[in-house]
């Protein structure tokens, strides 16, 4: 399993590296999904490691086997242990902050050997002062199912994010408030994620009355507001005139508007008053 996590370090800085690129001609929304890709690769390694180990405790359940030189192996686990937490928890605290899913996938896989290590230390533990060996392979088969559950959560975000799924809805939330702090109606939200990277475009429904200018100031504010509450999102705006926002609007030139949205039921109107 550390070799895996060897493996899985390379990936994840390769990762971090190339999605940290422009966007380019051929990439213009970036290169984000490398990094939702490696934690797919991780989430793999992960499962791979689980088989092997599961295959060597059943085996050795099967035929048998002796462990030697515990105080040895419980010296090495101690020190494994120690290692994994306090870099695990610097690479979840980057990941956070950076919004990594390669960081985070890396910090998953790192906790997952703080829990081998520790199974593995209490099994040589039990194996020690009971003396039977049969304890070590148990323990390594409980390791396994435990590990296993962290590959299942890191292929279940970096998959949804490979299909882009949608943000959550707390940040979808926070563009809802943005927008209706503003007094403003939209309509077709849509968002993913991309690494870093948080996609949004949605319709802002605008006065009719409004110039081409205020429009653009306005799309511009909301895009604004939204990329300081979220860091690191894109936004799109497609706006719509709405004559519900026009309040100056003469009535007839609402009523107007009003028919000619409905055109399907007659062939022309005239002389609205």
């Amino acid at each position: 399993h550390s070799a895996m996590d060897l493996l899985a370090a390379i990936i994840a800085y390769a990762a971090v590296t190339l999605s940290g690129r422009p966007p380019d001609e051929d990439h213009p929304h970036g290169h984000g999904k490398i990094e939702d890709l490696s934690g797919a690769v991780e989430a793999l390694l992960i499962f791979g490691a689980v088989v092997y180990i599961g295959y060597e405790s059943i085996t050795k359940l099967v035929v048998g086997s002796h462990v030697e030189q515990i105080h040895l192996g419980v010296i090495v686990m101690g020190v494994s242990s120690a290692v994994n937490v306090a870099v695990s928890w610097y690479l979840q605290r980057v990941g956070q902050r950076t919004d990594s899913m390669a960081l985070l996938a890396d910090a998953a896989h790192l906790r997952t050997d703080v829990y081998t290590s520790l199974g593995v230390l209490v099994g040589l533990t039990a194996v020690h002062f009971t003396g039977l060996q049969i304890i070590d392979p148990i323990s390594a088969l409980s390791v396994s199912l435990l590990i296993s559950l962290e590959a299942w959560k890191i292929t279940r975000s970096s998959v949804g994010e490979l299909l882009d799924r949608s943000l959550p809805a707390e940040e979808r939330g926070v563009v809802q408030k943005i927008i209706e702090r503003a007094g403003l109606k939209y309509h077709s939200l849509r968002s993913r994620e991309s690494g870093a990277t948080r996609n949004i475009d949605l319709h802002l429904d605008v006065s009719p009355k409004a110039t081409a200018e205020q429009v653009h100031e306005l799309c511009d504010r909301v895009e604004r507001e939204v990329q300081e509450a979220l860091p690191g999102a894109q936004v799109l705006i497609h706006p719509e005139p709405d004559v519900e926002l026009d309040r100056t609007a003469p009535a007839g030139r609402q009523v107007a508007l009003i028919l000619e949205g409905h055109r399907d039921l007659f062939d022309d109107f005239h002389d609205v008053h």
